[in-house]
């Protein structure tokens, strides 16, 4: 199953960056650019196609959005090679190919390396899921665009194939799906299941895609410097708190991706306002700033708030910078600097409340989120960098020290330590705060939520440990270059520098007070996650047996009845079956449809009741599948259960008229409906 899933990320490496090189060539863009903002182009591209697909009725596949993306890619980028000439000069910085291949490998090794131990190795096998409260709905979603062919954002629903007769909650709406899509694009090249699939896109973005453009962004950040865009390499996948902790928590999958897309959304915004580059240039990145904001919509709007968190210090920098930039006494241009950098934060608050009253922001901003700790434990979880009980990095967090020490005395890259106490503030403020509209002001747009503030705080983190990174090592070279001339070493400098990556490697993933690895503590957590008396796993393998029984005499496509709290709506999204119910809430609420209720609450009185048989025969319901009915795991488990809303399931037993079993293991029953 291994060679599949290989299989399956080299054909999304294929479809994600073939086309989307060709398109951000054809743009204008070389080097670092094109590496880091190919994959933007790529799925904004194919939310767009698929948004368009489901508007003319054509089913969606890999072939029906590849293909056309290519060929457009391809005659763009044929129309840039062969205009090359007239196009030189756009205000690129120019880079030989060593600066370039260069780096490009590195950071692609380190996150291969880094992906595979710290995403790989803990899986239970390449199709392995995790049952959390998410990814009922993120599972369902990839499974209903695979088996409909529909593949728009903005109309999405976990019964998009199913007729209206069959579908228990009215719930298409808009949801940025740009995760859910590149799974079912997976699926559909490669005919793997949904939890491989998501595997897939997960190892193929934190491994490729956001090291390179972490690559790029270091790289623009820091003016091309060489040594510090390779001692980034060592830093980008380092910090335990991003991106490991959004596979590790709930997980955040969709918002992960989203993440890993930051970094090119920074670069094209600093690339944009960079006064090295020519007009033209700054226009070419300000567009693909905003194709990057699109692509952040359909992938996790909230990723735009995240990058004005580390952008708005930067603008408040630059505005100052033009300020004290023009003519006047010295006095004159620090008022001038002042009244700049004053006047753009208050501009920016001013954005902020504006998008914090929009109604249709309302169910964001105004999710509530119970604290998780004590002041005195946020503001120690933010010195170890060990945020919301990920585990601390001693090392890592002298490095972050260092690097907020050496920004403050050079001035360009002070406002890198803004945006880092900004959103460890923004993450103190949502793991401790009580309920209060400042608390939803504040972090409302990320739903009050610490752990996704605390993957920003992280983020920010890593540019100041480059920098701090930098910092020792410049001091290292220094030391052994004096010490090299006065004993006349030649190969000293190498085993320094080789010392120092190893020390970064080995220590930056030690702690030193627990004795755990960042490995370990997610090794632990997926054991016991996929426990099988651990309740955090509700679909265990003892029921996945009994659900491969259940496929082999059901019929393809049947639909089945079934309890959803008792384990099957896990199995919704990683078996092959047809159920009925699949959302995690909802039951008893207005956007239920009538006959789902009646179904809930009647349908072991189905012999007896005429409109119990009528609505069964509506939907084209021919089973029964209750895998569990113990009330009080389900209870401790699904906080949305309420048992007497489903007494018309749990009440059905092996004597009840109408129902016939056909297949049992223990508690677990299938019965087909409408036979004595």
């Amino acid at each position: 199953m291994w060679i599949q899933f290989c299989a399956a990320a080299a054909s999304l490496f294929a479809a994600v960056y073939i086309p989307g090189l060709l398109a951000a060539y054809g743009f204008g863009l070389r080097q670092f650019s094109l590496l880091a903002l190919a994959p933007a182009c790529s799925v904004a591209v194919y939310c767009i196609e698929g948004i368009v697909l489901d508007w003319m009725a054509i089913r969606a596949s890999w072939f029906m959005l590849v293909v056309p993306y290519f060929l457009l890619a391809a005659l763009l980028a044929s129309f840039r090679w062969l205009h090359s000439d007239k196009c030189r000069g756009c205000g690129h910085r120019k880079e030989s190919v060593d600066t370039f291949v260069g780096p490009v490998i590195l950071y692609i090794c380190f996150g291969l390396l880094f992906a595979t131990t710290m995403y790989l190795l803990p899986l239970d096998g390449p199709t392995s899921s995790v049952q959390t409260y998410d990814n009922v709905f993120h599972y369902g979603l990839i499974k209903s665009f695979s088996d409909s062919g529909s593949w728009s954002i903005i109309k999405t629903s976990l019964y998009l194939s199913e007729p209206s007769s069959s579908v228990p909650m009215q719930d298409v709406a808009y949801y940025p799906a740009a995760w859910h899509l590149l799974c079912s694009l997976a699926i559909s090249m490669a005919d793997i299941s949904v939890g491989m699939a998501a595997n897939v896109v997960n190892f193929f973005f934190v491994s490729v895609v956001y090291p390179l453009g972490m690559l790029a962004l270091i790289h623009s950040m820091f003016n091309g410097s060489r040594s510090v865009v390779l001692l980034g390499s060592l830093v980008t996948c380092a910090f335990s708190v991003f991106p490991w902790m959004m596979f590790d928590v709930w997980p955040l999958y969709p918002n992960a991706l989203s993440m890993m897309l930051l970094p090119g959304l920074l670069h094209c915004f600093i690339e944009a306002t960079s006064t090295d580059g020519s007009v033209v240039g700054r226009v070419r990145y300000a567009l693909l700033f905003v194709v990057y904001c699109m692509c952040q919509v359909f992938a996790q709007p909230n990723t735009i708030f995240s990058a004005a968190v580390i952008l708005a210090p930067y603008c408040i920098y630059r505005c100052a910078e033009f300020g004290a930039s023009g003519g006047g006494t010295r006095c004159l241009k620090m008022t001038k600097a002042v009244v700049m950098g004053t006047g753009f934060a208050l501009f920016v608050c001013v954005i902020w409340i504006a998008c914090f009253r929009l109604p249709f922001m309302q169910p964001i901003v105004r999710f509530r989120w119970a604290p998780i700790q004590t002041l005195s434990d946020s503001i120690t979880n933010i010195i170890q960098l060990s945020f919301v009980g990920s585990i601390a990095q001693p090392l890592l967090s002298v490095l972050v020290a260092v690097g907020a020490a050496y920004v403050l005395f050079r001035r360009q890259y002070l406002w890198m330590l803004g945006s880092y106490i900004f959103s460890a503030f923004l993450y103190a403020v949502s793991a401790t705060m009580p309920e209060c509209e400042l608390r939803h002001l504040l972090c409302g747009f990320w739903y009050t939520d610490p752990y996704r503030l605390a993957a920003l705080a992280g983020m920010c983190a890593i540019l100041l440990a480059v920098c701090g990174l930098f910092c020792i090592f410049s001091f290292v070279m220094s030391v052994v270059s004096m010490y090299q001339k006065a004993h006349n070493l030649r190969n000293l400098p190498s085993l320094c520098v080789t010392g120092l990556v190893l020390s970064c490697l080995l220590l930056g993933w030690y702690n030193v007070k627990e004795g755990l690895s960042p490995l370990n503590v997610m090794a632990f957590n997926a054991e016991q996650l996929n426990s099988e008396e651990n309740l955090g796993k509700p679909y265990n393998s003892e029921m996945a047996v009994f659900m491969n029984q259940v496929k082999k005499m059901v019929p393809e496509d049947s639909l089945i009845i079934n309890a959803p709290y008792d384990g099957s709506l896990y199995a919704n999204g990683v078996e092959n079956v047809n159920f009925y119910y699949r959302s995690m809430s909802g039951y008893g609420s207005s956007k239920e449809a009538h006959s789902s209720a009646l179904i809930r609450e009647k349908l072991s009185s189905y012999v007896q009741d005429p409109e119990v048989q009528q609505t069964v025969s509506d939907m084209g319901a021919s089973y029964l599948l209750i895998l569990s009915r113990d009330m009080d795991r389900s209870t401790s488990i699904f906080p949305d259960f309420v048992a007497r809303q489903w007494r018309g399931i749990y009440s059905v037993t092996d004597d009840t008229p109408g129902f016939t079993k056909i297949a049992e293991h223990g508690e677990m029953r299938l019965y087909k409906i409408g036979q004595e």
